[in-house]
């Protein structure tokens, strides 16, 4: 999960560049467990 939000993070971080007045929101459900993530 946590590889899958700092992806998501990068991401938004490059729209910004184009958009900068958006509000800019992460929405992750999931059910706790995180067993192979690179980050933490």
């Amino acid at each position: 999960m946590y590889d899958a939000v700092v992806t998501a993070a990068d991401a938004l971080k490059k729209f910004k560049i184009n958009y900068p007045d958006c509000l800019l929101r992460i929405v992750a459900l999931t059910d706790g467990e995180d067993t192979g993530s690179k980050y933490s």
